[in-house]
This record gives C-alpha cells, sequence and structure tokens, in this order.
C-alpha cells in the first residue's frame, strides 16, 4: 500500500475482506471511494461516494444509510461493509466539543440502531472504528488517544 492517500494502490496483504472473498463471501461495500481504491476487486457489489471533501459530513453517510438496510437483508450478500465517514470528517473539521461532532455521534447511534433492528436472523454486526482522535480533531499519529478506538458486536441469534 501507498504511504499517503493520494497514493490508492490496491492493497495486496492478506486481510480479513481477502479472508472473506477466498472463502467464497459475497462481499458488498458501501461507502467512500478510498476503500474501493484499497480493495475493490474483492467487492462484489459497491457504492461509493467522493472521499476527500472533508467540509462534506453527510454524502457518504446518508448514502450509505440509504442503502444499508437492503444490503443486510439480500440474500445474495453475505458479508456487508459499510464506511461511514462524517464523524471523522467533523473531527478533521472541527474539535471534539464542536456541535457537528455531537451531531454525527448522534447519527452513528440513530443508524446503529436502524442497522441492529434490520438484522436478518443469525446475522453477527460487528462495528469498530479505524482510529481515535486527538482533541483537537486530528489523528494520524501515534499517541494513545489516536491509536485507541471502539469494537462492537451484536448478535440478534
Amino acid at each position: 500500500m501507498g504511504e499517503n492517500i493520494g497514493d490508492w494502490a490496491e492493497v495486496e496483504e492478506d486481510s480479513f475482506i481477502y479472508q472473506f472473498k477466498t472463502s467464497g463471501k459475497n462481499i458488498t461495500f458501501l461507502g467512500d471511494d478510498f476503500w474501493v481504491g484499497l480493495y475493490g476487486s474483492l467487492f462484489n457489489k459497491e457504492v461509493s461516494y467522493y472521499t476527500l471533501d472533508i467540509l462534506d459530513l453527510d454524502t457518504n453517510d446518508y448514502g450509505v444509510m440509504d442503502h444499508i438496510v437492503k444490503e443486510i437483508q439480500n440474500d445474495e450478500t453475505q458479508v456487508v461493509i459499510a464506511h461511514l465517514l462524517g464523524i471523522d470528517h467533523a473531527g478533521h473539521s472541527y474539535d471534539v466539543t464542536h456541535w457537528e461532532l455531537e451531531r454525527k455521534v448522534k447519527e452513528i447511534d440513530d443508524a446503529l440502531k436502524v442497522i441492529t433492528e434490520s438484522l436478518t436472523p443469525n446475522t453477527t454486526l460487528i462495528m469498530f472504528g479505524d482510529h481515535g482522535q486527538l482533541d483537537e480533531g486530528n489523528h494520524g499519529g501515534g499517541s494513545s488517544h489516536e491509536k485507541q478506538t471502539i469494537l462492537f458486536a451484536y448478535s440478534n441469534h
């Protein structure tokens, strides 16, 4: 993989996405085009949105939410990967006390409710953050605030 966001060479290392694909899973991706650049050949279906406009907190997230329930309930899809990007953009554009970041956190909470209520029987939801952030909203370094994130798992069976 490249050393910066401008180098979107496809990831060749082993990953959970690669493992799903090689085990024959039908994978749908919903989210930003950066993921498509990194893993696109592994997705059976993708719906993506432009990544780099950090002042756009909503286009990607609203697009994902427009599609996610249908994809979760699609019998042909075994894995849905959805990347909600707005909270990251809010963190870069504002600090952690700004109302826009609070709005995006509330939207994530609401999205989790919609998603968990939409899960089909014997489905597991695994949600995680890809990084933490500093109080001023940035990330990318090695501090504990930037490296710590969450993992949430939910099953309806």
